[in-house]
């Protein structure tokens, strides 16, 4: 009987013991990201989320140790001061800027101490955002949107549709830096092409019926918050006035564009946070330089095609890196 009561007082030592040394284990810390996107119109996130996955693969998990309150301009940059200014009032541990140089500046303006990483942005340094891309300053870096796609787009139009064909870029207003840039590089290729601008959503569907009046054979949709924010409507004008269109982001190909060419855009995310994840660890913005994007994304919606009529052809479908059929 007296070994019998040892034992369990024994145990209940041990039990004891281990509750004690259990709770004197420090817990795991728990980070806060936000995220701004300027997002689109119609509110519905993107299909995937590489930045979550990324984060998650290096070991930071929502739920677990992680946590990204994520906030949405729906497509309006009106919304991104009011949305960094309440991103800054939790006092996260980084921000994400998933809007582009909008959301990056909005943030920047917001605080001047909490790590920012931005996703890519096309003239950092020009914009303001940055000191020099080897060397960003400040509580700001990020990735670099290389402005020379526009071009690029442009060119892969008329591949398709043959050095005369009647081709037009829908845009935006825009900087004066940006677009003197462009028509810099515009004016030194051998494309020639007419502009279409539009300031607001409720200027799309006039656009592409003036765009067919002038009998526009091909439309390269420029980058800009308006068209991002509105891909699907986009997409959907192209097919119903049977234009062949091009676009930046994959996501305009699976909408119904028949063509996107732009940056990878799940390595821009990929990227960013395998920079917030440094940073968390101890790394300081201002000496992370600016990332330059590796990767290109082409896919051409084969359904489409055929059903504006156009032929794709098979040295543009070899250089895809997806097709839609």
């Amino acid at each position: 009987m007296l070994s019998r009561r040892l034992f369990f007082q024994t145990l209940a030592g041990a039990g004891v013991t281990v509750s004690a040394v259990a709770a004197a284990q420090p817990q795991a810390k728990t980070y806060r990201v936000s995220q701004l996107t300027l997002g689109r119109a119609d509110g519905a996130p993107p299909p995937i989320d590489p930045f979550a996955t990324e984060l998650a693969r290096l070991g930071l998990v929502e739920g677990v140790n992680l946590v990204i309150d994520r906030r949405s301009a729906r497509g309006n940059a009106a919304l991104l001061d009011a949305l960094a200014a309440e991103i800054v009032a939790t006092r996260p541990d980084v921000i994400y800027s998933d809007g582009g140089f909008v959301s990056a500046r909005a943030l920047k303006k917001a605080t001047p101490s909490i790590p920012i990483v931005f996703g890519a942005v096309g003239d950092p340094v020009g914009a303001g955002l940055v000191a020099s891309l080897a060397k960003p300053g400040g509580n700001i870096t990020g990735g670099l949107f290389p402005t020379e796609l526009e071009l690029k787009r442009i060119q892969i139009l008329f591949e398709v549709l043959g050095p005369s064909a009647s081709v037009m870029l829908l845009t935006t207003p825009v900087s004066e830096r940006r677009m003197s840039s462009f028509l810099r590089d515009l004016a030194a290729s051998p494309f020639r092409v007419r502009f279409q601008e539009v300031s607001k959503p409720e200027d799309l569907a006039p656009a592409f019926e003036q765009m067919v009046r002038q009998r526009a054979e091909g439309v390269a949709v420029a980058t800009s918050l308006l068209t991002g924010a509105h891909q699907p409507e986009i997409a959907a004008l192209a097919l119903k006035h049977r234009t062949p269109s091009i676009g930046d982001g994959y996501t305009f190909a699976e909408f119904g564009l028949m063509m996107s060419y732009s940056i990878d855009w799940p390595e821009v995310g990929r990227n960013a946070a395998n920079y917030i994840y440094k940073i968390l660890k101890g790394a300081h913005p201002a000496d992370l330089p600016i990332q330059q994007a590796t990767r290109f994304d082409f896919v051409v919606n084969q359904r489409t095609a055929r059903a504006v009529g156009a032929r794709i052809p098979s040295s543009i479908l070899v250089a895809a890196t997806r097709i839609i059929d």
